[in-house]
């Protein structure tokens, strides 16, 4: 079917697993649990500005062209496991405030993470990114995996920025090209408007990847 929502009443839960969406539209809404499990996108799909009060759950969706999630929130879980976006995917500005889970995933188009906050842990894992893959000016807080992901286009990780005062704990597996580089002085360390002490994302010496453009604004 095709779908347009107007804006519904705050923290409304929606469920469309399985279900068949054409050119479908979801701006400027606030919703509460969002399910698109295995849900099949024909042409366009749009969930710009949109806030997840509570978790999204994605899994298994696949999207047969454009995807855009433009300064989307993700309050709760955000589950993009296992799905197939065929076209060009945008989650340009996006906050993820809860665990976010993109493992084994493909990526057919290009795929722009630019100046994406990832609060807690973020899973690539197995993911693969046939198109350009963009990940500048993204913050990572906490947990991150990129074990097992491959790139067949090129890859960015310009100005992406890493927290460090973290616990001794946290596991982060970078893809193989890219290290992370603490500042030489705290000022540098420093990001407007977050706590902490970030570094950042280098190529590795000699194994410097394709560089992706930045995506126009």
């Amino acid at each position: 079917m095709t779908a347009y929502w107007g804006t519904p009443d705050a923290d409304i839960d929606i469920d469309l697993t399985g279900a068949t969406l054409i050119d479908f539209k979801l701006d400027d809404c606030r919703i509460g649990t969002g399910r698109f499990e295995g849900a099949t996108f024909s042409g366009w799909a749009r969930f710009d500005r949109v806030t997840f009060a509570g978790d999204a759950w994605f899994s298994e969706a696949a999207f047969s062209g454009d995807a855009e999630f433009t300064k989307a929130v993700f309050s709760g879980y955000a589950s993009f496991g296992h799905m197939r976006f065929s076209g060009e995917v945008r989650f340009g500005e996006v906050t993820f405030r809860g665990d976010t889970w993109f493992g084994g995933t493909t990526f057919s188009g290009d795929a722009w993470f630019s100046a994406v906050t990832f609060r807690r842990d973020a899973e690539f894992g197995e993911a693969m990114f046939s198109g350009d893959a963009w990940f500048g000016r993204t913050t990572f807080r906490r947990n991150v995996g990129f074990g097992e992901v491959t790139f067949h286009g090129n890859v960015g990780f310009e100005e992406a920025r890493v927290r460090l005062d973290v616990r001794s704990s946290t596991k982060r597996n970078w893809p193989k090209c890219m290290v992370v580089v603490e500042p030489d002085t705290d000022e540098q360390a420093r990001l407007p408007n977050r706590q902490g002490r970030w570094g950042y994302l280098e190529a590795v010496t000699g194994e410097d990847p394709p560089t992706a453009e930045e995506p126009p604004e």
